[in-house]
């Protein structure tokens, strides 16, 4: 009967991992027409997979002339399944477009845990298909350099990468794309145990004790993993996460100071190199092409304990997209004007809370609206002004 069934309760999902598959082209994607409940720290958020793997909602490939056609490239803030669909930043910055007279949509073209070279395959390989008329790449200086360093991880600890990645070529002042196209196993923070398919002799027929299909006597089993059985595993992948993390900082540490190792020379002009990358195909592709700035909490609520120079790397990349003529947005002044002071923009860990997500939308969309050519039509009544 579960066997039978797993297609019928394929809808009812624990966890945000559930949502993710193997992609040859990114590494990582998110499954097609996947759907389900989360829980988060806003409670139970419904988070829907349109049929292109976007959490957004159903765009065709063939755009209406009559509306300028906007694509965000960007990681878990824009997808951030903490919040329901119409709260999260894209669809506010849609909106207040739409409010103030332009007539856009928005796609949210992002995925957990991307950096800006799954930005660019995203882009190269799918995105271009929908024929934006803008493209916006956001960067997150907390880990974006260093997702984007995982090949030099790689040569450092011999760890695989479970992802394509791009490194230096011998002169560096080129990049080799590795690990193209991926045939390798989905990377494991992103694996739901209870969501993996059990494998016999490497043949996988069925989920048995899969989640999305033990809805019949979800209640007692989902009980003994919680209290039991995931307490136990949740430790061992905490030692391993905190393992990780202690190489990553000997390594790569160095980032937030004044004058960085050579590994995080490398990385971020690894970073560089895939901006003007992607810049050139958008522009190639006929579109225009931005760049946010995603401020981390910690430049919010700098003190003496707690400055680690990340201010280093936001002026290294505003000093490289002014030389290379690239438009951009930076959002630490308008953030710093409010977090604190008018309201909480982070909140649940390193993301925005739905203010946070306010806040961004506002600025972008009249960046946009200012930077941007984007079609004028009628603005849109809302009563509640």
């Amino acid at each position: 009967m579960l066997v039978l069934y797993e297609g019928y309760f394929s809808g009812h999902l624990y966890n945000w991992k559930s949502f993710h598959i193997v992609d040859e082209k990114t590494g990582w994607a998110l499954e097609p027409g996947a759907r389900g409940y989360v829980p988060t720290h806003n409670g139970l958020i419904e988070t829907i997979i349109n049929s292109s793997g976007l959490r957004d909602d159903e765009y065709p490939l063939e755009k209406n002339k009559d509306i300028s056609r906007i694509m965000f490239l960007g990681d878990s803030f824009l997808y951030d399944n903490a919040f329901r669909h119409q709260e999260t930043y894209h669809y506010m910055t849609e909106f207040r477009l739409k409010r103030w007279g332009y007539k856009s949509e928005i796609i949210n073209a992002s995925a957990n845990g991307y950096g800006t070279g799954q930005e660019y395959l995203y882009y190269a390989n799918k995105g271009k298909a929908f024929k934006p008329d803008i493209c916006i790449l956001h960067i997150y200086v907390g880990n974006d350099i260093r997702d984007n360093a995982a090949g030099i991880y790689s040569q450092l600890t011999g760890d695989p990468v479970p992802k394509p990645y791009f490194i230096l070529n011998e002169r560096k002042d080129g990049l080799i794309l590795k690990n193209y196209p991926y045939k390798g196993e989905l990377a494991g923070s992103f694996i739901d145990e209870l969501n993996k398919p059990i494998s016999i002799f490497g043949y996988k027929p069925f989920r048995l004790f899969s989640l999305k299909v033990l809805r019949l006597h979800e209640n007692l089993i989902h009980q003994i993993w919680k209290y039991k059985i995931s307490p136990i595993i949740r430790r061992k992948q905490e030692n391993s996460l905190k393992q990780e993390k202690e190489i990553l900082d000997r390594l790569f540490g160095p980032l937030f100071v004044e004058n960085p190792s050579q590994y995080w020379v490398d990385a971020l002009k690894i970073t560089e190199m895939l901006i003007l990358k992607l810049k050139n195909e958008v522009e190639n592709d006929g579109a225009a092409f931005g760049v946010v700035i995603i401020p981390t909490r910690e430049q919010m609520e700098k003190s003496e304990e707690n400055d680690h120079g990340l201010y280093t790397v936001d002026e290294r990349l505003l000093s490289f997209l002014d030389k290379n003529d690239v438009k951009h947005l930076y959002l630490y002044p308008e953030f710093k004007k409010v977090h604190k002071i008018h309201a909480e923009l982070y909140e649940g860990g390193v993301h925005w809370n739905s203010a946070g997500h306010s806040v961004a939308s506002f600025h972008v969309a009249k960046w946009l609206s200012s930077d941007f050519t984007i079609k004028k039509g009628k603005a849109e009544e809302w009563k509640w002004d």
